[in-house]
């Protein structure tokens, strides 16, 4: 009976010892999975920063043109304001030599009549 117990005790220690080997092997298969996940996640993280890095110049660019075409426009802005006060200058002095001209065709009109 003796010789019984140590006989089970030893196959309790190689089950046992398969279990512990069979552990270690999940423990290694999880910790290299971990790993691959933790690097895939780095990489990940890495692209981000660059597209966001990317997104920010791209951003600072089109800042710079609205900036540009925003001075554009107010330059053209006050380049037709300037032309709609010269045209309007030039209109006035046009009806007031149109009104001239009537003026001095009616008072030629009174002269041919009488």
């Amino acid at each position: 009976t003796l010789q019984r117990e140590i006989s089970k005790l030893i196959d309790n220690k190689r089950s046992l010892q398969r279990e512990i080997n069979r552990a270690e092997r999940e423990k290694a298969t999880i910790e290299q999975t971990k790993d691959t996940k933790i690097l895939m996640l780095d990489n990940s993280i890495s692209k981000l920063k660059e597209e966001l890095t990317n997104a920010q110049e791209h951003n600072l660019t089109l800042e710079e043109t609205i900036s540009t075409l925003e001075e554009e426009n107010v330059a053209i802005c006050e380049s037709a304001m300037e032309k709609i006060t010269t045209l309007q200058e030039k209109f006035s002095l046009l009806e007031e030599e149109n009104q001239s001209i009537r003026s001095s065709a009616h008072g030629n009109e009174r002269l041919i009549s009488a």
